[in-house]
């Protein structure tokens, strides 16, 4: 059933893609441009009226079909610059720069808008002046000058204040909410944010509520505090609601942002549900901008569900929505979307048109995850494709921008953490606040009574008594509170501490595990034309250790426990091991390892020992191509010792075989390596080779030590 219902849901959406894909504007709409046009271009109307034509014409279309308002406000532009109504000059600017920025003419919109402010700043018109000083900060923004564009906003909100504009004060610390938030600065963008909506309430701007409430939610959803994030997000929907007529985009933005937190909580259906609502919403108003993001979320929904055909449908009606309305911001991820979907389905050669176009528009925009995604996904193409020289420079590119995403990541956790800890601050000094309260008021009431029965002296005396010992009570009681929220406060700073250690051990554990991959690339760039085969073939058996142990520091990277599952861990390593040998031979690899845990200081030896043993097993033992076998299996014997039996069917070792005296580096390797672990080994040749290892643990050989 679910299935079906979710068939239905594609259906409706693709209806309303089609739909707009036919023509953005309604006939109605068209025939009333039309009939303006008309008024504006005839002379023998006054000159007010037909400004008023111009106007509306540029009004109706800037927001919807962005090439039709370039057109329109151009020629309202050039209409008040004939006639020298500079009054008019700024708004008409206001509009042809808004179709210019939507259309990428990043150039261009900024000077219109800079025509515009020397216009406001000649007609002494501060309402324009801070209007255009937002415009201005919204298109340094576009093009990635995050620096000049505060300085505008700031510039906006300061002149606004001055002249108590209510408005423009609102969207100026919007704005800067909102810069600060892409810039992952979420302590300044929370405190933003909330000095706006303290400013809606009190100078009544309630249309801008709704956007503070949804940005306040992607900041809860930044810091994992998903119930609070919902909780903005209905309430950016209700007040979109309220404003229905002028805040319809507002209302589809709440209802897209509800969507993307029921997917990041793997509710998919539910996510389906609230974007179907949002497309319904955009058949009156139809804009590219709001159309091409719910096809993007419900594209990157069937991908993660593996739904391809669904995926490629909506991401590719995407592209054409952004691409014919000449949407540049937010296209680079569509772009990834489309090439991660075309390499599922193995179309190649579109994967790699899709990821290159996100590499050059992500080049623009300094997006560092796209620049990072599209130059993996480059790389990977040209190695498959046997483009060496390509696939390198990707390569570098890859780790180069991979870096910086990195460190950029590790100082959001970092503010993240801080809010998390303010959050926490924010909501005990609260009920701290409530405690207080509620012991005001029943003092109060005592007090009353005390009143009331205070008529002897035998009571008075009674009661001051009574006093006496309550106030000792609360005294003590007080320094038994005080003594708790001490304790509470040090364990929280613990608690705190130790989740930052976890981090930065995590991330340690990621960095060494890249660091042997770019020491692995670095291997394959030295030796890849190389002539000398014992060379290639030593470079090969160092990749191979060395995939041993960064396998080691990515299961930890990647758990909770600080222990490997060895289990799963030799799996891999086997894996790795056969695609790296291509060996013709058919090997069957039997693993019997259950419930083995370990440390990384036994881990990692141990998969060193493995290593040289199953490659040792792949290059020499096996002679023919039928019933060869290497069997792994290790056991906890008792606490703290394990013992390890490998063996293979092959030929077998020479019957002078010792291993002291071998000049091979490999199984002198091995013995070295059981030495560390405190082991003994044992090696018999009987229907092929047999390494039996008993060994310890960290704990029990520091006992021993």
């Amino acid at each position: 059933m679910m299935y079906k219902d979710r068939s239905i849901l594609f259906i409706l959406i693709l209806f309303h893609v089609c739909s707009f894909g036919q023509s953005i504007l309604k006939k109605k709409e068209i025939k009333s441009l039309d009939s303006l046009y008309l008024v504006a271009t005839d002379t023998t109307k006054p000159i007010n009226t037909r400004v008023k034509a111009y106007k509306i014409r540029a009004w109706k279309t800037i927001f919807k079909e962005y090439e039709l308002g370039l057109q329109y406000s151009n020629a309202y532009l050039e209409f008040v610059e004939q006639k020298e109504l500079y009054n008019e000059i700024p708004r008409a600017c206001h509009y042809k720069g808004q179709s210019e920025l939507m259309l990428g003419k990043y150039d261009e919109a900024d000077l219109t808008y800079r025509k515009g402010l020397e216009a406001a700043v000649y007609n002494k018109d501060n309402r324009w002046i801070a209007d255009l000083y937002l415009d201005i900060g919204n298109v340094n923004v576009a093009i990635g000058k995050t620096k000049i564009a505060i300085d505008f906003y700031n510039k906006a909100l300061n002149l606004s204040q001055e002249n108590k504009n209510y408005r423009v004060e609102a969207r100026a610390k919007i704005n800067l909410g909102e810069l600060y938030k892409k810039q992952g600065n979420y302590l300044l963008s929370l405190q933003t944010f909330q000095e706006a909506l303290k400013h809606c309430i009190e100078k009544n701007q309630g249309g801008y509520k709704s956007t503070i409430h949804y940005n306040l939610g992607d900041l809860n959803v930044n810091v994992e505090e998903y119930e609070s994030a919902e909780k903005h997000y209905q309430l950016a929907l209700q007040f979109a609601n309220d404003f229905n007529n002028t805040n319809r985009k507002r209302k589809v933005l709440a209802l897209e942002k509800l969507g993307t937190l029921q997917q990041k909580l793997g509710n998919s259906d539910k996510a389906l549900e609230y974007w179907s609502k949002a497309l319904q919403f955009t058949e009156d108003q139809k804009i590219p901008s709001l159309i091409g993001l719910l096809q993007k979320d419900i594209a990157l929904n069937s991908l993660n569900q593996k739904d391809y055909a669904n995926a490629l449908s909506h991401i590719e009606n995407a592209i054409m929505t952004y691409e014919n309305a000449s949407i540049k911001e937010g296209l680079e991820e569509i772009y990834i979307i489309a090439a991660k979907t075309n390499n599922a389905l193995g179309k190649l050669k579109a994967s790699q048109e899709y990821f290159q176009k996100s590499y050059n528009l992500s080049l623009k925009t300094s997006n560092l995850n796209t620049l990072s995604e599209s130059s993996l996904g480059l790389a990977s193409h040209y190695e498959k494709t046997n483009n060496d020289k390509l696939s390198n420079i990707f390569y570098k590119n890859f780790i180069k921008y991979d870096s910086l995403k990195r460190d950029e990541d590790a100082i959001t956790e970092i503010i993240k953490m801080e809010i998390n800890s303010n959050y926490r601050e924010r909501f005990v000094t609260d009920s701290l606040k409530k405690i207080n309260e509620i012991q005001l008021l029943k003092y109060n009431y005592d007090s009353k009574e005390d009143k009331l029965k205070a008529e002897s002296k035998i009571v008075y005396v009674a009661l001051i008594s009574v006093l006496i010992i309550l106030f000792l009570l609360a005294y003590f009681l007080n320094e038994k509170r005080k003594t708790t929220n001490l304790l509470k406060e040090k364990n929280l700073i613990i608690s705190q501490s130790l989740e930052s250690k976890e981090v930065l051990l995590k991330e340690v554990h990621h960095r060494v595990k890249n660091n042997f991959q770019i020491i692995t690339s670095l291997l394959n760039l030295q030796f890849k034309n190389s002539k000398d085969i014992k060379a290639k073939q030593l470079a090969v058996d160092i990749k191979s250790r060395l995939k041993a142990m960064s396998l080691i520091h990515q299961r930890l990277y990647q758990n909770e426990v600080g222990l490997i599952d060895f289990e799963d861990y030799l799996k891999h390593l086997v894996k790795e091991l056969s695609l790296a040998n291509k060996t013709s031979e058919n090997i069957d690899t039997i693993i019997n390892v259950k419930n083995i845990h370990l440390d990384i200081d036994t881990a990692i030896p141990l998969g060193l020992i493995l290593n040289e043993l199953v490659t040792n097993s792949y290059k020499y033992a096996f002679k023919t191509n039928h019933n060869n076998t290497i069997t792994i299996q290790i056991k906890n014997i008792k606490e703290g010792t394990y013992s390890l039996e490998y063996a293979d069917n092959g030929i077998g070792l020479d019957a002078n075989f010792n291993i002291k005296e071998l000049k091979s580096l490999g199984l002198k390797l091995v013995y070295r390596l059981v030495r560390q672990l405190q082991g003994e080994l044992k090696i018999t040749s009987n229907q092929g080779a047999t390494f039996h290892i008993l060994f310890k643990d960290t704990k029990t050989r520091k006992k021993i030590e």
